[in-house]
């Protein structure tokens, strides 16, 4: 079970790992995933972490290369 003293730390982790631009990112590309008709088998963690690959690298290494090329 996560403490309220747990989910703020791992929220400072997160807000310094994650950019507000890419968070933000995250948020729109998500929602327009779910307006889609997405389905709920990808979580908004994959989303933070393709928004954050997609502003701060190159590429982004994943074995599910089917989800990434939609």
């Amino acid at each position: 079970m996560i403490t309220a003293i747990d989910s703020s730390v791992l929220w400072a982790i997160i807000k310094k790992a994650i950019s507000c631009e890419a968070a933000f990112l995250a948020g729109e590309t998500f929602k327009a995933y779910r307006k889609a008709g997405g389905p709920h088998q990808h979580l908004v963690p994959d989303f933070l972490i393709a928004a954050h690959a997609q502003i701060r690298a190159d590429r982004l290494a994943a074995t599910d290369r089917g989800y990434l090329r939609k």
